[in-house]
């Protein structure tokens, strides 16, 4: 009974040193729904839908739903192309796509939106108080929609857009980090989320 009590003693000690050594276990933000990851911070909340992005495992872009809302205790948050860029797990950093590479180089965005209507991002309440802001960062030439690609937004404003980025390095299992840059915040926000397989 002795030697037992000894050997547990000796694991619950151990455990959590061997769990040190082995670093901290990487992991995403809160789940709102299967594909979809969330953060709220400082009366902001954004939320990524990662759902087109595993469709699109052989492509050269990575497709990303983004939603980000400024709520009654936020700060004026302001938007351009230059704001948004993923982080991956070696800390590799890919900034936003440009249109003109899209246009070009991407054949499935006017696809990808009739997807999104399929499936919509999971948004829950979230907003439900607040106006939303048009945006357009990557409008598709079937659809003969202007580019919008600065957004301003107030208290109670929320916004919702497809970005593509150049695809990182994804592994099974890898976690990747949409990382937003805006004026406004006096640090990025970030949202930990996963490809689904």
């Amino acid at each position: 009974m002795r030697q037992r009590m000894m050997v547990l003693l000796l694991v619950f000690i151990c455990l959590p040193i061997f769990a040190l050594a082995l670093g901290p276990v990487a992991s995403t933000s809160e789940r709102s729904a299967p594909a979809t990851f969330r953060v709220e911070t400082g009366g902001t909340t954004v939320l990524v839908d990662a759902y087109l992005a595993s469709l699109r495992e052989g492509e050269s872009y990575l497709p990303l739903h983004v939603a980000i809302g400024v709520g009654g205790r936020g700060a004026r948050l302001l938007l351009t192309r230059e704001s948004f860029s993923i982080v991956d797990a070696q800390g590799a950093v890919y900034p936003l796509a440009t249109y003109e590479e899209i246009a070009q180089d991407y054949r499935k965005a006017s696809f990808d939106r009739k997807l999104l209507e399929l499936h919509p991002m999971a948004v829950g309440n979230v907003f439900s108080t607040s106006s939303v802001i048009s945006s357009f960062f990557f409008p598709a030439l079937a659809d003969r929609a202007l580019r919008v690609d600065r957004v301003d937004l107030g208290r109670f404003t929320w916004f919702h857009d497809l970005l593509y980025f150049p695809r990182p390095l994804i592994v099974p299992g890898s976690i990747l980090t949409l990382r937003i840059e805006g004026a406004g915040e006096d640090r990025a926000l970030e949202v930990k989320f996963c490809v689904p397989e």
